[in-house]
């Protein structure tokens, strides 16, 4: 039986695509399956949205490639927050020129939000006022607090690299590492949902040899590890996807 949305957890090839993607992806890949949000989806009830770190709720049916959430800036660092001007200077930005693609969604008040996506790395934006989609404008950044300042720096970055070259840098956010542990905590949480045994996910992560009929005696170590996979995947689903988009204190500075 499929585990998660249309996913197989048996299959690792089925989660690898992920794991070099950015944490916005990653905690997408984990709110879609959160039967809340899918429960607030399926109701139309975008005033929910902000409960799970979003502007509007976007489709659960749609996988970390084809999907565009859009994160609140408070619950994801990494969002650009600027104001856009009319401007007719040289250094004006005009993406109707650019010819790449670009997704524009209204806010709520008299911006927008806006998304660009490769399918592995996004880039967001909330524009507080102005528009991305009426001709050339300066964009006025605003800073935020020193504390909170080095992933919107490094968003920056991606933003003036991406304008230059046309393609969406890699920020190392998450680290390989980390990639690697969500991703497994991912395949648990999807093989808990079809019901699978801890043995069952200890014979498909670590080997059918290690899963015998007396593996709680022969590889209790490998039982230990399964059991310290289960409770950390079934954290993260209890905190909440949005936990996965804020970098550790010491990434921060």
């Amino acid at each position: 039986m499929p585990a998660g949305p249309g996913l197989d957890w048996r299959d690792p090839d089925a989660y690898r695509p992920l794991l070099g993607c950015d944490a916005a992806l990653h905690a997408w890949e984990w709110l879609r399956r959160d039967p809340d949000y899918r429960d607030a989806h399926a109701r139309g009830d975008h005033d929910l949205a902000a409960q799970f770190g979003l502007h509007t709720l976007e489709d659960p049916a749609l996988c970390a490639a084809d999907a565009r959430p859009l994160w609140t800036e408070s619950a994801d660092p990494f969002v650009i927050t600027a104001r856009a001007t009319p401007s007719t200077s040289a250094g004006a930005l005009d993406l109707q020129r650019c010819g790449l693609s670009i997704f524009t969604f209204p806010g709520k008040v008299d911006g927008e939000y806006i998304f660009l996506g490769d399918g592995r790395h996004t880039l967001r934006f909330d524009l507080l006022s102005g528009t991305l989609g009426a001709g050339p404008v300066r964009l006025s950044w605003r800073m935020p607090q020193p504390s909170e300042a080095l992933p919107a720096i490094m968003a920056l970055r991606r933003f003036a690299i991406w304008w230059r070259t046309g393609s969406l840098v890699d920020i190392s956010f998450p680290s390989a590492a980390r990639a690697a542990r969500w991703l497994t905590l991912l395949r648990v949480r999807d093989a808990l949902e079809t019901g699978a045994s801890q043995r069952e996910i200890a014979a498909c992560l670590f080997g059918s040899a290690i899963a015998g009929a007396r593996w709680r005696l022969d590889n209790g170590s490998y039982r230990l590890r399964v059991q310290r996979l289960v409770r950390s995947s079934r954290l993260v689903a209890l905190r909440g996807a949005a936990q996965l988009l804020r970098p550790p204190p010491w990434w921060r500075g």
